[in-house]
């Protein structure tokens, strides 16, 4: 694996390789570096990142990693689909799958994640945007029993 580097003039003026920035690092009032997941590969010390700070190189801003994905059980699923009148869509697509695997995650799945490979399919199968089955995940989570 080749990790990313830049030049920076170190204390003499003399050219050396650093690793790259992979995310915003900074330290924290108590003195320790604080990174995200991410991390500064090489940059393992407050004083490491304050001077190459001092070479005139800037922090790539933070990225937020990927929210996890929205689950939600059987009931409030189907609960939604039937408030957004998808329900019948969804129970007629499932009926026409010749896929076993779709029709048994939509009769036993105990739980539904939004980017379950079954809800991408029938979500797909009926035009649906992974904006719109976001949507319905959140509309999901609301309703209860």
């Amino acid at each position: 694996m080749t990790i990313p580097t830049i030049t920076v003039n170190d204390e003499n003026g003399n050219p050396i390789q650093v690793p790259a920035p992979m995310t915003y690092a900074y330290a924290s009032a108590d003195g320790m570096l604080v990174t995200s997941n991410y991390g500064w590969t090489g940059l393992t010390s407050v004083k490491q990142v304050q001077e190459w700070i001092s070479l005139g190189n800037t922090p790539a801003p933070y990225v937020a990693p990927p929210a996890a994905p929205l689950s939600c059980t059987p009931y409030q699923i189907r609960a939604a689909l039937t408030k957004q009148g998808l329900r019948a869509q969804v129970e007629t697509a499932v009926a026409a799958c010749t896929d076993q695997n779709i029709k048994d995650g939509w009769a036993y799945a105990q739980t539904f994640t939004e980017n379950d490979p079954f809800i991408s399919t029938i979500g797909a199968d009926l035009g649906q945007t992974p904006a719109q089955i976001h949507a319905l995940f959140v509309l999901a989570q609301t309703l209860s029993a």
